[in-house]
């Protein structure tokens, strides 16, 4: 992963706002780095499936490639990961979401064995530290406003 932000750092110098770019690679390896502390660390990643239904209409030439093959399968992995993160909070286990480290990891398949896998995300997961309460909520007519 270090090898993968020096990296970053190194085109960061030669593009227009290279100050900019190199606040922001840093402030995301800060937020990253903490993965390799994580008791456990999940790989979140979708396979493209060959027999799902947008897969054999473009096959059958009825319809064309489009994003929405690979956000069917985010969205999917997004709601799985949902009732996981929602389960550990109930057995009182702290948990991240983090996509930052994709950024500085070429070869995730390779480093992890699944070349088949496009990771989407990774998920750190313990007990937590400390436990604050959770925000108060908006009132509606802060949030929305009908003309």
């Amino acid at each position: 992963m270090l090898k993968g932000k020096d990296l970053l750092l190194t085109k960061a110098a030669a593009c227009d706002r290279p100050k900019h770019l190199r606040n922001w690679i840093n402030a995301y390896w800060r937020y990253s780095e903490f993965v390799f502390h994580a008791p456990v660390l999940f790989a979140v990643g979708t396979v493209n499936p060959e027999g799902s239904f947008a897969v054999r209409l473009r096959q059958a030439g009825m319809t064309t490639g489009s994003k929405r093959d690979d956000s069917d399968l985010g969205i999917s992995a997004g709601l799985a990961l949902q009732g996981f993160l929602l389960k550990g909070r109930e057995l009182g286990l702290g948990s991240c979401i983090l996509t930052a480290p994709l950024a500085f990891i070429k070869n995730t398949g390779s480093i992890l064995g699944t070349r088949e896998i496009i990771i989407k995300c990774f998920v750190t997961v313990g007990f937590a530290d400390e436990n604050p309460p959770a925000p108060g909520r908006l009132p509606l007519t802060t949030i929305y406003y009908r003309m």
